[in-house]
């Protein structure tokens, strides 16, 4: 049987809940307790797309804010998009919104944080609509549809004269844009939805190891750093 921890996540973003859901042991590793291993902590390190992409994040921020000049190859297929953006921004890029369990604006590393939400650009369309984007790198995989609908409650949350929100993504590597249009009356029942989808998480105090195929690429496994009782098989 899994041994109790006793201790719970206090804060959550789409990344953390992800990372639960594939394994709530290794966010437990993660986020909450690092292992120690003849005397070295074991910090997951980035690896070769997610320094990419942290590298093309760096490059949309710059060329819409006008620090770089000419629009980068990597951003190509948006040329169009990163104009308006680098038109009509010299804010809103790369922010850190953080909100306590009540839905108020708190500081990133407040007491009473309990979710972040990292948001690369947002834009006014008009008064009363409100687009935030997200640029991505890499493979599209599986749904958005729960990212998209915490940018929308993030964004209704953050600005209250808003009636619609937009929440876009720009998949660099294909030239694709996926887009949701959300509406004020939808609040409610978004933000309980978004609430209801993270209280497995908030409840756990085991963090029972899931193995799956995951463990292929887990920085924990037996075989790897031996913190695991599952190996990169996940047997």
């Amino acid at each position: 049987m899994p041994t109790k921890v006793h201790r719970r996540l206090p804060a959550w973003s789409y990344s953390r809940l992800r990372d639960f859901r594939q394994c709530p042991r290794a966010a437990f590793w993660k986020h909450l307790e690092k292992p120690v291993v003849d005397g070295i902590e074991i910090v997951e390190q980035e690896n070769p797309a997610m320094v990419r992409g942290s590298g093309i994040h760096k490059l949309a921020e710059g060329f819409t804010l006008g620090t770089i000049k000419k629009l980068p190859g990597e951003l190509a297929s948006f040329t169009e998009e990163f104009a308006e953006a680098r038109i009509a921004k010299k804010k809103g890029v790369e922010e850190s919104w953080a909100f306590d369990r009540d839905w108020q604006s708190v500081d990133w590393f407040a007491f009473n944080v309990w979710l972040r939400i990292k948001v690369d650009l947002w834009i006014r369309k008009s008064k009363k609509i409100l687009r935030i984007i997200d640029v991505k790198s890499g493979k599209r995989r599986g749904s958005y549809d729960e990212q998209m609908r915490i940018y929308a409650v993030g964004g209704f949350t953050k600005f209250s004269d808003v009636d619609e929100v937009h929440s876009e993504l720009w998949f660099t590597d294909q030239g694709e844009i996926d887009s949701r249009s959300y509406k004020r009356a939808e609040f409610p029942k978004l933000r309980s939805i978004i609430e209801k989808s993270v209280e497995p998480m908030f409840s756990d105090t085991v963090f029972a190891p899931l193995p799956g195929p995951a463990c292929r690429w887990c920085i924990y496994a037996k075989d790897k750093t031996g913190v695991c009782k599952f190996s990169s098989n996940g047997a």
